[in-house]
Protein backbone atom coordinates (compact mmCIF):
# COMPACT_ATOMS: atom_id res chain seq x y z
CA UNK A 1 0.00 0.00 0.00
CA UNK A 2 1.08 3.31 -0.83
CA UNK A 3 2.30 5.68 1.93
CA UNK A 4 4.58 8.45 2.49
CA UNK A 5 5.71 10.49 5.29
CA UNK A 6 5.72 14.13 4.29
CA UNK A 7 7.38 15.13 7.66
CA UNK A 8 7.23 14.30 11.36
CA UNK A 9 3.66 14.50 11.74
CA UNK A 10 2.48 14.81 7.87
CA UNK A 11 1.65 11.81 5.49
CA UNK A 12 0.16 10.87 2.53
CA UNK A 13 -1.68 7.84 2.58
CA UNK A 14 -3.40 6.11 -0.14
CA UNK A 15 -7.70 6.75 -0.63
CA UNK A 16 -9.38 3.75 0.92
CA UNK A 17 -13.07 3.19 1.26
CA UNK A 18 -13.01 3.29 5.50
CA UNK A 19 -11.81 7.02 4.21
CA UNK A 20 -15.04 7.85 2.97
CA UNK A 21 -16.50 9.38 6.06
CA UNK A 22 -13.51 11.07 7.46
CA UNK A 23 -13.11 12.61 3.40
CA UNK A 24 -16.66 13.70 3.02
CA UNK A 25 -16.26 15.57 6.86
CA UNK A 26 -12.98 17.63 4.74
CA UNK A 27 -15.19 18.69 2.21
CA UNK A 28 -17.87 19.91 3.93
CA UNK A 29 -15.27 21.84 5.95
CA UNK A 30 -13.58 23.03 3.16
CA UNK A 31 -16.23 23.32 0.81
CA UNK A 32 -16.51 27.49 0.48
CA UNK A 33 -12.59 27.55 0.40
CA UNK A 34 -12.12 24.76 -2.51
CA UNK A 35 -15.48 24.74 -4.65
CA UNK A 36 -14.45 27.92 -6.30
CA UNK A 37 -11.10 25.70 -7.63
CA UNK A 38 -12.28 21.66 -8.38
CA UNK A 39 -15.65 21.36 -9.80
CA UNK A 40 -16.12 17.37 -8.31
CA UNK A 41 -16.00 19.15 -4.50
CA UNK A 42 -19.76 19.60 -5.34
CA UNK A 43 -20.45 16.47 -6.53
CA UNK A 44 -19.23 14.80 -2.75
CA UNK A 45 -22.46 15.39 -0.59
CA UNK A 46 -23.02 12.12 1.23
CA UNK A 47 -21.36 9.04 2.30
CA UNK A 48 -22.19 7.40 -1.31
CA UNK A 49 -20.77 10.12 -3.23
CA UNK A 50 -17.09 9.87 -1.50
CA UNK A 51 -16.99 6.29 -2.04
CA UNK A 52 -17.73 6.55 -5.31
CA UNK A 53 -14.42 9.11 -5.65
CA UNK A 54 -12.58 7.04 -3.79
CA UNK A 55 -13.67 4.13 -5.83
CA UNK A 56 -12.64 5.48 -9.01
CA UNK A 57 -8.91 6.22 -8.17
CA UNK A 58 -9.07 2.61 -6.47
CA UNK A 59 -9.87 1.61 -10.15
CA UNK A 60 -7.47 3.22 -11.50
CA UNK A 61 -4.59 2.11 -9.60
CA UNK A 62 -5.85 -1.55 -9.75
CA UNK A 63 -4.95 -0.75 -13.46
CA UNK A 64 -1.54 1.21 -13.29
CA UNK A 65 -3.56 4.25 -14.23
CA UNK A 66 -3.64 6.72 -11.23
CA UNK A 67 -3.32 7.27 -7.80
CA UNK A 68 -4.73 9.06 -4.52
CA UNK A 69 -3.32 10.14 -1.61
CA UNK A 70 -4.99 12.11 1.22
CA UNK A 71 -3.11 14.30 3.00
CA UNK A 72 -2.72 13.82 7.06
CA UNK A 73 -1.42 16.67 9.77
CA UNK A 74 -2.19 14.45 12.82
CA UNK A 75 -3.65 11.59 11.43
CA UNK A 76 -6.74 14.30 10.21
CA UNK A 77 -7.29 14.19 6.29
CA UNK A 78 -6.85 18.00 5.35
CA UNK A 79 -6.31 17.58 1.69
CA UNK A 80 -5.53 15.69 -1.18
CA UNK A 81 -2.94 14.67 -3.96
CA UNK A 82 -3.48 12.42 -7.08
CA UNK A 83 -2.43 11.44 -10.20
CA UNK A 84 -5.14 11.61 -12.66
CA UNK A 85 -3.74 9.28 -15.39
CA UNK A 86 -0.58 7.51 -16.23
CA UNK A 87 0.51 7.18 -19.73
CA UNK A 88 3.20 4.49 -19.49
CA UNK A 89 3.98 4.84 -23.05
CA UNK A 90 4.97 8.65 -23.09
CA UNK A 91 6.18 8.01 -19.68
CA UNK A 92 4.18 10.53 -18.19
CA UNK A 93 1.80 11.54 -15.97
CA UNK A 94 -0.70 15.08 -14.33
CA UNK A 95 -0.21 15.11 -10.70
CA UNK A 96 -3.61 17.33 -9.05
CA UNK A 97 -4.07 18.32 -5.28
CA UNK A 98 -5.95 20.54 -2.92
CA UNK A 99 -5.55 21.55 0.94
CA UNK A 100 -8.20 22.63 3.30
CA UNK A 101 -7.96 26.48 4.21
CA UNK A 102 -6.82 26.02 7.99
CA UNK A 103 -3.38 24.53 5.95
CA UNK A 104 -3.15 26.88 3.28
CA UNK A 105 -0.32 29.12 2.95
CA UNK A 106 1.71 27.21 5.34
CA UNK A 107 3.73 24.38 2.90
CA UNK A 108 2.09 21.15 3.36
CA UNK A 109 0.81 21.08 -0.12
CA UNK A 110 4.34 21.97 -1.71
CA UNK A 111 5.55 19.45 0.77
CA UNK A 112 2.92 16.76 -0.26
CA UNK A 113 3.23 17.57 -3.96
CA UNK A 114 6.75 17.71 -3.71
CA UNK A 115 6.99 13.92 -2.15
CA UNK A 116 3.97 12.46 -5.14
CA UNK A 117 6.66 13.73 -7.33
CA UNK A 118 9.44 12.05 -5.90
CA UNK A 119 7.50 8.92 -6.35
CA UNK A 120 6.50 9.61 -9.82
CA UNK A 121 10.17 9.77 -11.00
CA UNK A 122 11.84 7.57 -8.17
CA UNK A 123 8.98 4.56 -7.43
CA UNK A 124 7.44 4.95 -10.95
CA UNK A 125 10.29 5.86 -13.36
CA UNK A 126 8.21 8.17 -15.31
CA UNK A 127 9.87 10.95 -17.24
CA UNK A 128 7.48 14.40 -16.57
CA UNK A 129 4.51 15.50 -14.75
CA UNK A 130 1.65 17.76 -16.02
CA UNK A 131 0.69 20.42 -13.40
CA UNK A 132 -2.90 22.52 -14.35
CA UNK A 133 -3.84 25.63 -12.31
CA UNK A 134 -6.30 28.07 -13.11
CA UNK A 135 -4.37 30.79 -14.65
CA UNK A 136 -6.54 32.90 -11.44
CA UNK A 137 -5.31 30.45 -8.55
CA UNK A 138 -1.80 32.35 -8.13
CA UNK A 139 -1.36 29.96 -4.74
CA UNK A 140 -1.14 26.80 -7.17
CA UNK A 141 1.19 28.76 -9.66
CA UNK A 142 3.50 29.51 -7.49
CA UNK A 143 3.31 26.06 -5.68
CA UNK A 144 4.30 24.75 -9.63
CA UNK A 145 7.05 27.15 -9.74
CA UNK A 146 8.64 26.05 -6.27
CA UNK A 147 8.51 22.91 -6.95
CA UNK A 148 10.62 23.81 -10.07
CA UNK A 149 7.72 23.79 -13.10
CA UNK A 150 8.43 25.53 -16.35
CA UNK A 151 4.90 27.06 -16.93
CA UNK A 152 4.66 25.89 -20.82
CA UNK A 153 1.58 27.71 -21.76
CA UNK A 154 -1.92 28.51 -20.82
CA UNK A 155 -4.71 26.59 -22.12
CA UNK A 156 -7.67 28.70 -23.00
CA UNK A 157 -11.42 27.59 -21.56
CA UNK A 158 -9.83 24.84 -20.02
CA UNK A 159 -12.74 24.69 -17.37
CA UNK A 160 -15.94 26.56 -16.59
CA UNK A 161 -15.64 28.12 -12.88
CA UNK A 162 -18.59 29.99 -11.30
CA UNK A 163 -20.22 29.61 -14.52
CA UNK A 164 -17.51 31.19 -16.52
CA UNK A 165 -14.76 29.57 -18.75
CA UNK A 166 -11.30 29.90 -17.07
CA UNK A 167 -7.61 29.77 -18.57
CA UNK A 168 -5.57 26.73 -17.05
CA UNK A 169 -1.50 27.79 -16.98
CA UNK A 170 -0.21 24.27 -17.83
CA UNK A 171 3.02 23.62 -16.35
CA UNK A 172 5.62 20.84 -16.83
CA UNK A 173 8.32 18.91 -14.69
CA UNK A 174 11.17 16.44 -16.35
CA UNK A 175 12.99 13.88 -14.43
CA UNK A 176 16.17 15.62 -15.70
CA UNK A 177 15.42 18.95 -15.09
CA UNK A 178 13.77 18.43 -11.19
CA UNK A 179 15.14 20.16 -8.42
CA UNK A 180 17.48 18.37 -5.93
CA UNK A 181 15.60 17.37 -3.11
CA UNK A 182 12.15 17.51 -4.61
CA UNK A 183 11.27 13.66 -3.52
Amino acid sequence: MFAAAVSEDESLVLAMYYHAIPFLEHIDASRAFLDPWLPWVAKIVDEESARSFIQRFLDKLAVADGLLAFIHRDAQICGGVLLRTIDWQARRTEVGYWIDEREAARGLATRAVAKMVGHVFDELSLDRVDLQAATTNRSSCRLAERLGFTKEGTIRAASIMDGKAADHALYGLLRVDRKVGVS
